[in-house]
């Protein structure tokens, strides 16, 4: 027993690169004495408390520069729009202390300032040199990094052909040139209204306690998310498993998944993966067949079960055991 806590303490020192060691001396017939157990478990209880504390820091994580930028509250508008006058009128029109106001001047600079910004929402010029606002819009609703992303495009062209061509490239909305800048706000303001209203019906879908009874109808999961959570389920019971090898997973950079994650659902990475990581715990407690030690390992948080319990009663309201004994009891 005695020597079975020395290895779990010399394990819990080891994943921290330290060094932990018990001195003494055997003859062959000696036992490890009391005061000699009351120290190892003493050491074990001081090796698990400095684990667990290292396991906070780790959950809060340390934001990069980058990221600390884009966890900013205020919304993004990139206009694209290569008529001076017209881009800075709606500059004017949308910059205050809610909402931020990025520039492009051509297509190809918009591709470059939206993969680094993740934008909230695109306002884009149909004609423009070079790439158009169609080709343009079509690339966006492609690429991993901006997908998601609403797209209004604004042109002279009145014809139905026209708008009928934006829509099929993914524009969310369609505006003619000249507009009225009160008609182009409601319509921001409504795409963004509606951003918001999924992002919080995604975020109450991957949060709520999972049961049985019937559920409210939720929106279609963004495949982006189902990408996601897909991978985290792959590697759901490595406790090593990071923000940077989830983000390499899914093609984009750590920056950009923030801004994708924030958009989407609210969660930075490490929120959505230990929300993953909980819900799936909760759904395992329920089915019953396992112990809350074994369901602390499944779901990635190896074997500190003290650390795994102080998570899942924040989310949760109650111990793991708790859950289960309410659980078997329904």
């Amino acid at each position: 027993m005695q020597l079975h806590i020395l290895e779990i303490a010399k394990k819990i020192a080891s994943l921290h690169e330290g060094l932990c060691a018990l001195h003494q001396a055997f003859s062959e017939t000696s036992k490890v004495e009391m005061a000699h157990r009351e120290q190892l478990q003493s050491l074990l209880a001081q090796a698990t408390e400095l684990h667990t504390a290292l396991l906070d820091n780790a959950s809060i994580d340390k934001l990069t520069e980058e990221e600390e930028k884009s966890g900013s509250d205020k919304e993004v508008i990139l206009i694209v729009e290569d008529d001076d006058a017209v881009r800075q009128l709606l500059k004017q029109h949308f910059e205050s202390g809610q909402i931020e106001v990025r520039e492009a001047v051509s297509a190809e600079e918009a591709l470059r300032i939206a993969e680094e910004s993740i934008p909230d929402l695109i306002i884009s010029d149909v004609v423009m040199n070079g790439m158009d606002g169609y080709t343009l819009c079509k690339v966006f609703k492609t690429r991993n990094a901006t997908s998601h992303i609403p797209i209004i495009l604004l042109t002279a062209k009145n014809e139905l052909e026209d708008k009928l061509q934006g829509l099929e490239v993914g524009a969310d909305d369609y505006i003619h040139k000249p507009f009225n800048v009160k008609e182009i706000s409601a319509r921001v303001r409504n795409l963004l209204l509606q951003r918001k209203a999924l992002r919080e019906a995604f975020f109450r879908q991957l949060t709520q306690v999972p049961t049985s009874a019937a559920q409210p109808t939720v929106p279609k999961e963004d495949p982006f998310l189902t990408k996601v959570r897909t991978t985290l389920e792959k590697h759901l019971s490595d406790e090593t498993y990071t923000v940077d090898r989830l983000a390499f997973d899914v093609f984009l950079s750590r920056v950009q998944l923030f801004r994708k994650l924030k958009s989407l659902v609210g969660l930075s990475p490490l929120e959505f993966i230990s929300s993953i990581r909980l819900g799936r715990a909760a759904e395992l407690l329920q089915e019953g067949r396992m112990s809350v030690a074994e369901v602390c390992i499944t779901v990635g948080f190896g074997t500190n079960y003290s650390y795994f319990s102080k998570r899942f009663k924040e989310r949760f309201g109650v111990s793991p055991s708790e859950f289960a004994s309410k659980s078997v009891k329904k």
